[in-house]
């Protein structure tokens, strides 16, 4: 494919040679000069992203760049993602694969290969998306003490570990929520990996029907089944505002209860699910202020994680075996 070649002109610090770095990445894909469009996004890890094109204005991929403590290790879980999940995805899902990846200037780059010629955007709606769909693209892999899977594991060393960042009484209340969990949910659904960030902006749908999937830097294997389903119908009810993410949790819950069933949850056991994809959410929150060593760039604030965590204890009170038998 080959697209018209613009003279755009981006503003940088004079202390980056973007052009040896812009050419550096290029040789990684075999060319010796190539061109790039460059976007920098506005969130907390932003990070350069080139879409690479020969002299010609033929695509050759899409790059990008890692250059701090956020961003470098986003890079390189990506890149792990790309190589060691997506090849396990279910149908539908498919997903641009790794041509190179490296370091340039003390920089981390990953790049993929070009999304298909004939996509279309998935619109931003709950239903833009089949029932099947929304499960996300990972396989199931059973029934598993969740204490023992790596995602929870990770979860339970975040909230646990005692730092000057996260204030007393939010770090009280998540304890206290996994702890529930943990207690009353020994064996549940598990799926091999997540996404991590199933929304409608990193997904595209060609000519056949396939859903092209990118963006994996916050996959990670090993975790309780529905998390992507959980994360998808959460942002897909418009535009996302940070403040109302307790609503928009607890609407994807009840949106996503006929997709939990299909996993394996009973009506009961799903609460567990919808507590501990809260309790996930947090942990993101506390890492992402822990890294930037305050909560100033942070979308979730404290006030509105302790708020989805009240949620979370909501329904967690109602996911006693004894309740469930009553009903």
């Amino acid at each position: 494919m080959r697209i018209p070649l613009s003279n755009d002109v981006v503003t940088v610090s004079s202390t980056v040679s973007t052009g040896d770095i812009i050419q550096a990445v290029g040789a990684s894909v075999g060319h010796a000069k190539v061109r790039a469009s460059l976007g920098v996004r506005s969130a907390a890890n932003a990070k350069p992203t080139l879409e690479l094109r020969s002299t010609c204005g033929d695509i050759l991929g899409f790059a990008k760049l890692g250059w701090n403590g956020i961003t470098i290790p986003s890079i390189d879980n990506e890149a792990r993602a790309l190589r060691e999940l997506a090849p396990y995805a279910v149908t539908p899902f498919r997903a641009a694969g790794v041509i190179a990846e490296g370091t340039v200037q003390d920089r981390r780059f990953v790049v993929t290969e070009p999304m298909p010629i004939r996509v279309r955007d998935v619109p931003p709606r709950a239903h833009s998306l089949s029932a099947s769909e929304a499960r996300g693209p990972a396989p199931l892999v059973g029934m598993h003490p969740w204490s023992a899977l790596a995602q929870v594991t990770s979860v339970v060393s975040t909230v646990f570990d005692d730092d000057q960042t996260t204030p007393p009484a939010l770090a009280v209340e998540v304890r206290r929520v996994v702890d529930r969990i943990l207690d009353q949910a020994p064996v549940l659904p598990a799926a091999g990996f997540w996404h991590g960030d199933f929304v409608c902006w990193n997904l595209a749908r060609d000519g056949d029907g396939a859903l092209w999937l990118f963006d994996w830097e916050t996959a990670e294997e090993d975790v309780p089944a529905g998390m992507d389903t959980m994360h998808w119908y959460s942002n897909a009810q418009g535009p996302v505002d940070p403040k109302r993410t307790r609503e928009r949790v607890a609407a994807a819950f009840e949106t996503a209860k006929p997709v939990l069933r299909s996993m394996g949850y009973s009506s009961r056991t799903m609460r567990y699910l919808g507590a501990w994809y809260s309790v996930t959410l947090v942990a993101r929150a506390i890492r992402l202020a822990r890294a930037l060593e305050g909560w100033e760039r942070v979308a979730l604030k404290p006030d509105t994680l302790a708020e989805l965590l009240t949620w979370a204890n909501q329904i967690l009170d109602n996911a006693t075996p004894q309740k469930e038998a009553r009903r």
